[in-house]
């Protein structure tokens, strides 16, 4: 930990204090002398000499702390040592019995924090986070002082993982206690979907279509699924619904629907690069998942008829047509704690260096203003 400077060659504004120290020895100069009668007798050994004397010393030490200040600055001064951090940091994270980590744990001076986004103090209340482990892990290892002894107490069943170990700069203190990862909030079972239909004219077979496939969905979820066919120029329905938008090119409207979170199902295929979202039987593709926004827009293969998309005719078409309205289920995201414990592959980046810049022209405007404060006083007395 040091102070050095990024332009030492600024260092050469120093000479600039000789200007303030010239003017006080000139000013003490300026004293007229005035004959003494007395002194004409007196042996020339003995007679007063004159002295170069500084007057106003303090304004003197002013005068030359800022001409030093300001090459300072120029110089641009750095502080190179890393800021004050604990000397033991400790996450614990969601799914950890507080009172079991803090006996695991046996530090006093230790800094307790949740693994959390933000990573809150321990002691304030703070729900539960659906947030990465890894993305926490690695911001972490990013914001701590390299000196700094990281220790983090995880659930024995830990999610919110990566598909590999997190590799991080240093090596950190993984300690495993039963338990495991709050589940996320799931959907609420049987909520009511509403599938509006908006077509064109020709879309009336696809209505036919649609109602019975809205019958099939009822059998297995009775009374959940509502049909609502209208035409384009209809309302769009309110989120959370599914959309069939056939027989008609796509509009602004629509594009605003999906980007807000929306799902439309779509006859006419736009984007010749998307990944395919169903096969039928034959394994042909049905359909093309888009992202637009927060939704999603699925783009039939061909047109809503059996004519040019035969897996209509298949006897699962209504269950793989509900697979493309509703989203995937998430992958498994939990495994065990102590099989995947980070790992120190990486170099530690260097701390970087923080500018004195702002102390310093604070302090050079504090003798700034005494210097100009007592200058004024003598220029008063001097005047009175």
């Amino acid at each position: 930990m040091s102070v050095a400077l990024l332009q030492p060659w600024a260092l050469v504004a120093l000479v600039a204090g000789l200007v303030p120290l010239l003017l006080h020895l000139t000013r003490s100069t300026e004293a007229t002398p005035t004959p003494f009668a007395a002194l004409r007798w007196l042996d020339a050994r003995v007679r007063p000499k004159r002295r170069v004397r500084l007057h106003e010393m303090l304004l003197l030490v002013l005068r030359l702390l800022l001409v030093a200040g300001v090459a300072l600055l120029l110089a641009r001064p750095v502080w190179t040592g890393a800021p004050f951090a604990p000397a033991h940091w400790v996450g614990v994270a969601d799914g950890v019995d507080v009172a079991a980590a803090r006996a695991l744990v046996d530090d006093a001076g230790a800094d307790w924090h949740r693994l959390a986004p933000g990573f809150p103090s321990l002691a304030d209340a703070y729900p539960p986070a659906d947030a990465p482990i890894a993305s926490l892990l690695r911001e972490l290892d990013a914001r701590l002082p390299a000196r700094t002894r990281v220790t983090v107490v995880v659930p024995e069943a830990l999610g919110g993982h990566d598909a590999e170990r997190v590799r991080l700069a240093r090596a950190i203190d993984w300690r495993v206690l039963p338990g495991r990862t709050p589940d996320p909030p799931a959907a609420a079972p049987g909520a009511p979907v509403l599938l509006a239909l908006r077509g064109g004219a020709e879309a009336e077979s696809a209505r036919r279509v649609l109602r019975a496939i809205v019958a099939a969905w009822n059998q297995r979820d009775p009374g959940r699924y509502t049909l609502d066919p209208a035409p384009v120029s209809a309302t769009l329905p309110p989120a959370g619904a599914w959309l069939a938008w056939l027989d008609a090119p796509p509009t602004a409207e629509l594009t605003e629907w999906i980007e807000a979170g929306g799902t439309a199902l779509i006859d006419a295929r736009t984007a010749t690069d998307a990944p395919a979202s169903g096969h039928d039987a034959r394994g042909e593709p049905i359909a093309y998942e888009v992202r637009v926004g927060r939704g999603r827009r699925v783009e039939l293969a061909a047109g809503f008829a059996p004519a040019s998309l035969p897996a209509m005719l298949d006897a699962d078409f209504p269950a793989r047509l509900h697979a493309l309205f509703a989203p995937a289920p998430p992958p498994p995201a939990r495994a065990q704690a102590a099989s995947i414990a980070p790992v120190q592959a990486l170099q530690a980046p260097a701390p970087l260096p923080e500018p004195l810049d702002l102390p310093l022209a604070c302090a050079l405007a504090l003798v700034f203003a005494l210097e100009r404060l007592l200058a004024s006083g003598r220029r008063a007395e001097a005047a009175a």
